[in-house]
C-alpha cells in the first residue's frame, strides 16, 4: 500500500514540475517576442538588456546573467537561437556551473497554487 502511494506522489510531483515548466515557458516565450521592438525576429544590441532586465523580473527562476549574455553573443540572435539558451531551463542534465536559469521551489509553487486556480 505504501508503494503505491509512493508511486502515486512521484506522477502527481512530475505533473507539478511539468506544469511549472509550462507557466515558466510560456511567460518567456512572451517576454522574448515583446522584447523585439523592430519585429525581424532577433535580439540584438539594443534589445539584449532589456531582455535580461525582463527576465529577471520573472518569478519562477532566477537569471545567472553573466551566462545567459555569454551564450547569447555566440549566437545569430534570432528567436530560435534564444529560445535554445532557454531549453537549459528544462534540461536536467546540465551541471549547475552551467545553468543559465535555476528554478525557485518556492516561486513555482506560488506559480501552481494561485488562489484563482483552487476550486
Amino acid at each position: 500500500m505504501l508503494e503505491k502511494q509512493l508511486e502515486e506522489f512521484k506522477k502527481i510531483q512530475e505533473k507539478i514540475e511539468a506544469n511549472v515548466e509550462t507557466k515558466v515557458i510560456q511567460n518567456l516565450i512572451s517576454v522574448i517576442t515583446t522584447t523585439d521592438k523592430d519585429g525581424d525576429y532577433e535580439v540584438d544590441e539594443n534589445e539584449i538588456s532589456q531582455l535580461v532586465d525582463r527576465l529577471n523580473a520573472i518569478e519562477g527562476f532566477t537569471l545567472n546573467e553573466k551566462l545567459f549574455r555569454q551564450k547569447w553573443k555566440k549566437t545569430d540572435h534570432s528567436f530560435g537561437a534564444v529560445l535554445e539558451i532557454v531549453q537549459n531551463l528544462m534540461d536536467a542534465n546540465v551541471p549547475e556551473k552551467e545553468n543559465i536559469f535555476k528554478m525557485s521551489m518556492k516561486m513555482s509553487q506560488r506559480l501552481i497554487f494561485k488562489k484563482e486556480d483552487s476550486p
